[in-house]
């Protein structure tokens, strides 16, 4: 009897009895790489976030915007290349723009709610008609942005906990 109580109790202890685990997305006090193409243009970026979602990206690619750094923090966002700073509104950058869709995914990762759907761990969002997917991993860190397609797919690497 002892036998087939005990698979039993460890089978009830590891289900979660219908509730679905939860796992938050872990997107302040980051640094990473982020590379991918967004509108056939290759992208490349080093980046690192701070707490109140403040997100600091310098480019590496596309050469033309080599070392532009871009800070988006709240609705706001800045670009400053050659000792030059150009302040603005996140909204108004185009609805296609990579930079809205990282601006808008770490905005949402705050908020939304996890899903899984083929082993993979996301939450979705939209910019005008464009559903984005920002897919982080089993410990919550972002793994990727893009969009419902995928045809634009920004991959998050070597994604480190700043202290």
């Amino acid at each position: 009897m002892k036998k087939l109580l005990i698979p039993f109790v460890i089978l009830i202890l590891l289900c979660s009895c219908g509730k679905q685990m939860q796992i938050k997305p872990y997107t302040e006090n980051i640094s990473f790489e982020l590379q991918g193409k967004w509108n056939n243009i290759a992208y490349s970026f080093l980046g690192e976030t701070k707490e109140n979602s403040k997100i600091v990206l310098k480019i590496i690619s596309p050469e033309r915007l080599k070392d532009c750094v871009v800070t988006l923090s709240g609705d706001y966002i800045s670009f400053e290349y050659l000792g030059l700073e150009k302040k603005g509104y996140i909204s108004q950058l185009s609805s296609d723009s990579p930079l809205k869709a990282i601006a808008n995914g770490f905005k949402e990762s705050l908020i939304n709610e996890v899903h899984t759907k083929n082993n993979q761990l996301y939450f979705s969002y939209k910019l005008s008609s464009t559903e984005y997917f920002f897919h982080i991993g089993a410990t919550g860190l972002p793994i990727k942005i893009c969009n419902k397609n995928g045809n634009n797919q920004l991959n998050f690497k070597n994604v480190t906990i700043l202290k």
